[in-house]
């Protein structure tokens, strides 16, 4: 089971025309339960319940290729507040891994309409504490 929220506030100013300014927080929290599986080999692995918090600020640029596709390019930073990882292999418990700490981020994307229908590409990636790349799709449909 896994449960997740966050709460946020952001201000948007349009620089000109075809550019505008997006600047945000975010307060975002998550409980995970812990849950136990055999590997392949048989041998039980025991996660722990996970608990993270987290503070996250991002400012990014618009550019309005059209009147329907946005491209944007961002900056940002996250620190987690909360959060470390324990387990268990046959009943040996693994050194505890703290995942608290600040890691800064970078975003590049596109965002269209298409109908009714939004779509937002997106990678991001992040150095420090939390380091890889993410693609993300989002596609929303409005009535």
């Amino acid at each position: 089971m896994y449960v997740g929220g966050h709460i946020g506030c952001g201000y948007k100013r349009e620089v000109s025309s075809v550019i505008d300014v997006n600047v945000g927080c975010k307060l975002l929290m998550m409980k995970q339960e812990g849950k136990e599986v055999k590997l392949s080999n048989g041998i039980p692995v025991e996660f722990e319940e996970a608990t993270s918090g987290k503070i996250k600020g991002i400012a990014k640029a618009g550019y309005k290729c059209s009147e329907k596709v946005v491209q944007y390019i961002g900056i940002g930073y996250e620190y987690e507040l909360l959060g470390s990882a324990k387990g268990k292999v046959e009943g040996v418990e693994l050194k505890e891994v703290d995942i608290k700490g600040g890691s800064g981020i970078g975003e590049i994307g596109v965002g269209g309409v298409v109908g009714n229908i939004n779509i937002d590409l997106r990678g991001t990636g992040s150095i420090g504490k939390k380091e890889g790349v993410e693609l993300m799709l989002k596609v929303g449909y409005a009535i």
